[in-house]
Parts: structure tokens; sequence; C-alpha cells
């Protein structure tokens, strides 16, 4: 049996930069925040009734051009506005919870909580402490997370994976409420640990199933909310618990040994920066003054030759340790 070049092999690895896809990414999310402040600015008489059909309207035109662009073969573009379609979801529930007579007004004294959009993606804030259990904006990040995830079956587009990440992350926070009486801060960070504990092993259970592009959103927003968890808890107990420290640097030092193997580079990009600053710690410790910072300074020039001597080297041990634990398969579409 004939093999196929070893330059054609290495050629499909390679990524490729192409500005079509900027195009179409930052189209589809600006053309989701501008609808989403257009479903907002909609007048909310006759109960919310303006508001929702504008929603409504809104997403059904990004559905329709994102099925005639998938039918034409241009997957893409066709997904990115298959995500719009989710990202302005939440405005919509927003208008449909106001119809019904059950979302709580904003600034009112009922709730402190709001609906607020960042670049087309709407993230309830949490309750404040004290704040109880707002069954409507729970309801709103969980129909979102649930319609992301029935868009997702529907194209098989990676990319709308993303705001569902985001608004589960989001409905684990607002439902902590119910279980937990007048939680406080530390309530809300230990949701946070546990939901980014729980996205990660999904990241893993996908790569297992080699489904690497879909992995890649839960590991994003697992390690970002596990790295929020630990920044606020070495903030506010770092002069207390030293434990904190050892447990961020062996974590971490886990996470960046099996970031080769697992051709995971967000893996290696959290990772790395949580070893770096255990070991600042102890090397604040260990010094004081003007040897601080001459230490700091010594470490991070001396990652720059250890990259390099990575790049050069070729041995057994490297090999082994870089070796997949997963196996590759052929190419795949684009996400």
């Amino acid at each position: 049996m004939e093999q196929a070049p070893i330059g054609t092999a290495v050629t499909e690895r390679v990524p490729r930069f192409m500005p079509p896809e900027i195009l179409w990414y930052l189209g589809a999310i600006a053309a989701a925040a501008a609808a989403e402040s257009l479903i907002a600015g909609t007048t909310d008489a006759h109960r919310g009734i303006w508001m929702l059909l504008v929603g409504l309207a809104v997403m059904g035109v990004f559905a329709v051009l994102a099925a005639g662009l998938i039918r034409l073969g241009r997957r893409v573009p066709g997904g990115v506005l298959a995500a719009a379609v989710v990202l302005v979801a939440p405005a919509t529930e927003v208008a449909f919870e106001h119809l019904c007579g059950v979302h709580p007004r904003l600034g009112s004294s009922a709730s402190a909580s709001s609906v607020t959009g960042v670049a087309g993606i709407a993230v309830p804030a949490p309750a404040p402490p004290g704040g109880g259990f707002h069954g409507a904006l729970f309801a709103i990040a969980l129909g979102t997370a649930a319609l992301g995830l029935v868009v997702y079956g529907l194209v098989r587009f990676a990319f709308v994976l993303l705001p569902v990440v985001v608004w589960l992350a989001a409905a684990a926070a607002l439902f902590m409420p119910a279980v937990v009486s007048n939680p406080g801060i530390g309530d809300y960070i230990l949701t946070v640990l546990l939901t980014g504990v729980v996205f990660f092993v999904v990241g893993l259970l996908l790569d297992a199933r080699l489904h690497r592009r879909e992995a890649f959103w839960w590991y994003v927003g697992g390690l970002f909310e596990i790295a929020a968890a630990f920044v606020y808890y070495l903030a506010r107990y770092h002069h207390h618990h030293s434990w904190i420290w050892l447990t961020l640097l062996v974590v971490a030092a886990i996470v960046l040994a099996g970031s080769a193997p697992m051709g995971r580079a967000v893996w290696a990009a959290y990772a790395v920066v949580g070893v770096y600053l255990a070991i600042a710690h102890y090397l604040i410790d260990a010094t004081g003054s003007w040897r601080t910072t001459l230490a700091l300074t010594l470490l991070g020039l001396l990652l720059v030759p250890a990259g390099s001597a990575l790049a050069v080297l070729d041995g057994e041990f490297v090999r082994r340790v870089t070796r997949p634990w997963i196996p590759e398969r052929g190419p795949q579409p684009p996400a």
C-alpha cells in the first residue's frame, strides 16, 4: 500500500491563517451584539409583546441565513450565524418573561440581579449574598444553554458551545442559592470551582471520543473558572493557608505535564502561569528586597533557553513524554 508523502501529512496539520474566518466570526458576533441591543431597546409596552416579536424575528433571520449557508456548503459562516441565534436568545427570553409577568424589574428592590450583554454574550449577574434564588434568571441561563445544545446538535459547529459553557456556568451560580441558605461569597467561589472541575471532566470525556474541537470550549471555560477560584483563595487566604500555594503548584504541574501528550495548548497556557506564580511565591518567601525581583527576573529569563532546548532536543525521553495519549484522527472540518 503506497504511503502518502510525508510533506503532505505535515501540511495538513499546520494551522493556516484564514482572513475570511476573522470577518465571519467578527461579523456574526457584532451582528448578535447589535441585535441584542435592538431587542432590549424595543418598547416593552403591552407586557413586552413587541420585544418578543422583534427577538423572534431576529433569531429567525439568523437561523434562515445559517441554514442557507450550510446548505450551500459554507460551513463556517453558517456555523457562526447559528451561534448568533444562541447569543441573542437571552434578550428574547427576557421579553418572554416580561410578557408572562415573571421577570424581575431591573434595579427594583425585589432583585439586585440583572442581565447584561458583553459582545453579544449576555451573562446574568448572580444574586449578591443573601439575595436568594431568582428562578426567572435561572430559567434564562438554563434555557439558553439548552437552546445552544439543540443548535449544536443541528449544525455540529463547535463554536456554538461557547455560549453553552458560559450560560451553564451562570446557571450553576444562579441555582446555588436554591440549595444554600443565605450564601456568602465563599459559597459562590466554591460553586465556580466545582463547575470548572465538571467542565474540565466534560472536556476529557469529549477528548476520549475524539471530539477535540468540542472539548476545547469546555477546557477554556473550566480552566478559567478553576483559575478564578484559585485567584480568590490566594488573594484572601495566602497569608494564613500555605497549602493553597502547594495545591496550585501540584495541580498546575499535573496539567502542564499532561498538556504535551494531550496536545492541548490551552492546558499549557493556564498551567505555566500557575506554576510560575507558585514558584514566584516561594521565591518571595525565601528572599527579600532586591533579591526577590532579581530571582524572578532570572526565573523568567531561564524559561527562554528552556523552551529553546525543548525545541531542538529530540531524545527518546521527549518523544515518550509527548507521545499522544489519544490517537489522532483524520482532518476535521473547521469549527
